[in-house]
């Protein structure tokens, strides 16, 4: 084997806020190169709501949802935009049984 089939799957811990274009860059990247990404929130004052949103989504067993539904957001997110992502989070992990690996933290995205 040569190239990207050798190489093992790789875990990176990416430290950032889902409002910070360079965390969203870099969580591209790492899934872009096969990765696997285990997120930490840091996030900064306008992204604390998020942060706030993405653990109360692990908690109900829906991080994985939630946690690209606020990547793949562009611009601000208030509490109003949180609501209905949530909502469309807790669905989708409804609708998929095992959408989330564990609700107590074992997914790759609900490490924080």
């Amino acid at each position: 084997m040569t190239g990207k089939e050798s190489l093992q799957p790789t875990t990176v811990v990416v430290h950032g806020d889902y409002l910070d274009p360079s965390t969203r860059a870099a969580v591209a990247a790492v899934a872009e190169a096969g990765g696997q990404v285990e997120f930490r929130h840091l996030p900064r004052k306008s992204g604390l709501a998020a942060a706030v949103a993405a653990e109360a989504a692990r908690e109900a067993g829906a991080v994985d949802a939630m946690h690209e539904r606020l990547l793949a957001h562009d611009g601000p997110l208030g509490t109003d935009d949180l609501r209905p992502t949530s909502a469309r989070s807790r669905a989708i992990c409804a609708s998929e049984p095992n959408a989330d690996s564990n609700a107590s933290g074992s997914s790759p995205a609900s490490r924080a």
